[in-house]
């Protein structure tokens, strides 16, 4: 079946924003076997809903490198939201198209806090170092990335975007060391002929 990426009206979750977010913090488990780990982080699935409402996983990024069971339980919920949808709309008819949604893990151990809240901050200064760069202030975004990524070393986004703004300062070989350490973590990355086009392999 054909996905559509223009589309009339984007797929909605039985109850909206708010009936999704629900969905997702119910239906995502933190694996039991990790919950002393502290690990902390975020995996992207691409769905693609179909004309029926019915779910099937396109892609799955693990930004965090959190490994194989948190990608199972990511998964699990996702599959789980099947006939939860309302296919998008395009000319009348409903079609299939990919939305993206993402499953955070994050411990509820008290001894996982400080890991948490390093995660939430390491967000927030992203967020931040995103604006800047949006306002052509690749400088100062890049000192936010950089904070960003002390609290959180192993995250691919970040790597990303901090080896972008990078780039974008003509600073070739440390935004090829952040490409390659993302493109590690990961195994597969959005961004491969970006990194092999910076990094010349």
């Amino acid at each position: 079946d054909s996905i559509y990426v223009e589309v009339d009206s984007m797929p909605n979750f039985q109850g909206g924003q708010q009936g999704l977010l629900n969905y997702v913090l119910k239906g995502l488990k933190y694996p039991a076997a990790y919950r002393d780990s502290c690990k902390t982080g975020i995996v992207e699935l691409a769905l693609v809903i179909k004309p029926n409402g019915l779910v099937e996983i396109e892609e799955m990024l693990d930004f965090n490198a959190l490994g194989l069971d948190f990608q199972w339980e990511a998964i699990r919920m996702a599959n789980r939201s099947s006939g939860l949808w309302i296919a998008a709309q395009y000319q009348g008819r409903q079609v299939a198209t990919s939305v993206p949604i993402r499953a955070l893990f994050k411990s509820d151990q008290d001894r996982c806090k400080s890991a948490n809240t390093a995660f939430d901050n390491a967000m927030l200064l992203g967020d931040e170092g995103a604006q800047l760069a949006e306002q052509n202030k690749p400088a100062e975004a890049l000192e936010k990335w950089n904070a960003a990524l002390a609290l959180d070393p192993n995250n691919s986004g970040l790597l990303y975007y901090r080896g972008s703004t990078l780039l974008a300062l003509d600073r070739r070989d440390e935004a090829c060391a952040d490409f390659t350490k993302a493109k590690l973590l990961m195994g597969v990355t959005w961004f491969e002929p970006l990194r092999k086009l910076v990094c010349g392999q």
